[in-house]
């Protein structure tokens, strides 16, 4: 009904466009401004969340979110406020409900005493290391400092007293180590071993298609006019830095920490967005191609 359409797009909204409004929009005035609603949403994130998010047209979403009917609600308040990454991460209700319940907190991992004993391992692990490891080692050190350059991280950090500055009521760091993957190297984040997963609650899981689906396409292709013209071909389009691009809203247990050579020590570097490694990362990234999908599906009958 139309009342129902009314009660669920305020919903959706209340959140976003009720924001506290700023002393003023944090960009020049121009003939035609930015919405007003967009400039409220950006002004309202934490620093962090808005080197990686302000670029979000926050109003937008909440406006298509609820245009769509889109069951997750809370979508448009993470992207200014910033996902959490450990702890409870509620159910978004669009995955299958799956508990996966955390057997630790991140109070009890006592941060600077993990950190003081993995730097050990680490730079002793440098020392033993053969030259193709350490020549990978050097790879993820290259690009985690060109991760800040282009603002997906923070550092690096050359000391512990940093980040206790920075983080006084605690913090946590993930182990940043070397993934081949072809002929390049991939920087992941150990949360395992870290124990971010353990101290992390999920109660859904994301859906995936099966590996048959190019073939079940191209069969029906085949069903449907008999032959083809031209060779079945098929791709995937890759977002570039996916997981960065999306905030969270605990900074102080995103850190990474990785042997430097350049700097011959181990360093930490601060990521704003969402740590390859965490368990949350992936369904809090996989939040937005589902509602994309949700909108073209519901709006554009795609």
């Amino acid at each position: 009904s139309s009342a129902a359409s009314d009660v669920y797009k305020r919903q959706v909204l209340r959140h976003v466009l009720l924001l506290p409004p700023p002393s003023a929009p944090p960009w020049p005035v121009a003939p035609l401004p930015p919405p007003l609603d967009t400039w409220r949403c950006v002004a309202a994130m934490p620093p962090h969340v808005r080197s990686v998010s302000g670029g979000l047209n926050v109003a937008t979403i909440a406006a298509l979110s609820a245009a769509a009917q889109h069951h997750d609600v809370r979508l448009p308040t993470l992207c200014v406020q910033g996902f959490p990454i450990v702890g409870d991460i509620p159910a978004s209700d669009i995955f299958p409900l799956v508990d996966r319940l955390a057997t630790c907190t991140m109070s009890s991992m006592h941060g600077r005493a993990w950190f003081e004993a993995a730097s050990k391992r680490l730079s002793y692990a440098y020392r033993v290391a053969s030259p193709e490891q350490r020549k990978n080692l050097l790879s993820i050190a290259t690009q985690s400092d060109a991760a800040v350059q282009e603002k997906w991280a923070v550092g690096p950090y050359l000391s512990p007293e940093e980040v206790d500055a920075l983080y006084p009521d605690g913090w946590h760091c993930m182990v940043r180590f070397p993934v081949p993957q072809g002929e390049d190297i991939r920087p992941c984040d150990n949360a395992c071993g870290s124990m971010h997963n353990e101290a992390t609650s999920t109660h859904e899981t994301i859906r995936c298609v099966r590996s048959s689906l190019p073939a079940d396409i191209a069969m029906a292709f085949m069903r449907r006019w008999g032959c083809l013209r031209s060779a079945v071909q098929g791709g995937t389009d890759d977002l570039k830095k996916a997981y960065w691009r999306v905030a969270n809203s605990q900074p102080q247990y995103s850190l990474v920490m990785l042997y430097h050579p350049g700097h011959k020590q181990v360093v930490l570097y601060n990521v704003p967005g969402q740590c390859f490694g965490l368990c949350s990362a992936v369904l809090n990234f996989n939040r937005f191609p589902e509602f994309s999908v949700h909108c073209c599906q519901r709006m554009a009958s795609v």
